[in-house]
């Protein structure tokens, strides 16, 4: 099956999965990427049997269209920037009926008409995996993972303040029903709401309040990792992880 839209026959793990080959090695793959849902990004050259399947019936060929310009923090779709905010929590008991149609019906806000909340669900053999094997520490005991995003158009974008409202105050409405001390957090949604680093400058003190969101315990680990690597921190962003002074 398809997820995010593309087909890889030769897809790598990821969010936890178990690695399937050691880091590096070489791959084989068997057919070409394809893109389901829009034929914006990705080129379709291979044998047409690779879509006759029913999963994919329908699928054409695409038109290979590149970008037309580059975008000052967002992203480019079909030559447009598009820009987005997105925030993550982790649920580990079930949520009543109540709380989820409130959620819910947070998607008609006209505050936000490009708004969607996913789900994903967790388990399986991302279980089996102890939460301190690996930086992805979002194991066991975890029922879904959700995932809070708005988008809009770059001429949209003197509204980007009321967007970027939506996401919070969804956010703050879930609080009661998601994980605590901490509150979890996808790393791979960067979400500056929970913390950044001051520029050219971090601390472990600072840079633990989104550290142990995103890694749990594993934080100090990486953060040796971090000072024995990179002691000087010429690699950083927002919400790098620190060397140790």
């Amino acid at each position: 099956m398809c997820d995010h839209g593309y087909l890889n026959p030769a897809w790598e793990p990821f969010e936890g999965q178990a690695p399937r080959r050691p880091l590096g090695a070489k791959r084989e793959t068997r057919g070409p990427l394809i893109r389901t849902q829009s034929p914006r990004w990705r080129r379709f050259s291979g044998d047409a049997s690779v879509v006759s399947s029913e999963a994919l019936r329908g699928v054409r060929r695409m038109e290979e269209r590149g970008m037309r310009g580059a975008c000052d923090g967002g992203s480019a779709q079909g030559g447009q920037c598009q820009y987005y905010k997105s925030k993550s929590d982790y649920v580990k008991e079930p949520i009543s009926e109540t709380a989820l149609n409130g959620l819910i019906s947070r998607l008609t806000d006209e505050q936000a008409p490009s708004a969607y909340i996913i789900f994903m669900a967790y388990g399986g053999i991302i279980d089996r995996i102890p939460e301190d094997v690996t930086p992805f520490p979002h194991r066991a005991g975890n029922l879904y993972k959700i995932h809070y995003t708005v988008k809009w158009q770059e001429q949209d974008n003197v509204n980007s303040q009321r967007y970027i409202d939506w996401t919070r105050r969804s956010y703050r409405y879930m609080t009661p029903f998601v994980s605590k001390f901490p509150r979890e957090a996808y790393v791979n949604y960067r979400d500056l709401d929970i913390g950044s680093n001051n520029v050219n400058h971090t601390s472990y003190a600072h840079a633990r309040i989104w550290g142990r969101k995103y890694f749990k315990n594993y934080f100090d680990r990486l953060v040796q990792v971090k000072t024995e690597i990179d002691p000087k921190n010429f690699f950083r962003h927002e919400q790098s992880i620190p060397p140790f002074p």
